[in-house]
């Protein structure tokens, strides 16, 4: 065997290797990947503003936090959100391209 086809062979082990490994690992493990963004809507009580419903999927407890890109800033507010609960966050900027940050 070449040197080339040898180093392709241990390349591609070493890559099958490691993405068994990271298949292996249970998504609940990384606190990023735990809240995920469920819903946003104007309450229709106020007719103005909008709640962004944050969803943990994981068993952990973590807290969230909302960021709009739009307004380069957070909605302000850190929320402990229970394993498999919903956290709930208000403001008055509505974003389609709001994201999930742990706090």
């Amino acid at each position: 065997m070449t040197k080339r086809r040898t180093a392709a062979v241990v390349a591609a082990t070493l890559l099958a290797l490691g993405s068994s490994i990271a298949a292996a690992a249970p998504a609940a493990a990384d606190p990023g990947f735990c809240g995920v963004r469920h819903a946003y809507q104007t309450p229709p009580q106020t007719g103005s503003g909008v709640v962004y419903v944050v969803r943990n999927q994981c068993t952990a407890t973590y807290n969230f936090q909302v960021f709009l890109p739009s307004a380069g800033k957070s909605t302000g507010t850190c929320q402990t959100v229970a394993g498999g609960g919903y956290g709930y966050f208000a403001s008055l900027i509505a974003d389609p391209n709001w994201q999930v940050r742990l706090c």
